[in-house]
């Protein structure tokens, strides 16, 4: 699973368009095999998302999403998960404590413990 978080600093950002960059985590079995900060770019949603989706992004996780920007993701299939916040290297921590199955079926109660 390839999950995106917007960033502000170390900490998830509060909203999708104005970080201005990503950490992206690849999560196998439970357990982080690759993670890499990328610059967001324009902020544009439609460029963003866009950009995302090329990365190969399953996952997106912020705290605050408008609807217009969802629907753009769901129609590339890439999930996104609105009420996200803290420290982006424990949200994954979280995460990863689930085998990545189950983070999938059940994303909010993995990280609103």
């Amino acid at each position: 699973m390839r999950v995106a978080i917007p960033l502000f600093g170390h900490t998830v950002a509060p909203r999708f368009l104005y970080a201005d960059t990503f950490l992206i985590v690849d999560i196998k079995d439970g357990r982080v095999i690759r993670e890499v900060n990328q610059k967001a770019g324009v902020p544009s949603r439609t460029d963003r998302v866009d950009r995302l989706d090329r990365l190969g992004v399953e996952v997106i996780l912020c705290l605050e999403f408008d609807q217009p920007l969802i629907r753009d993701a769901q129609r590339r299939d890439i999930h996104v998960y609105a009420g996200v916040s803290g420290d982006a290297h424990r949200v994954i921590e979280m995460l990863t404590q689930k085998k990545e199955e189950a983070a999938q079926a059940d994303l909010q109660s993995a990280l609103h413990r």
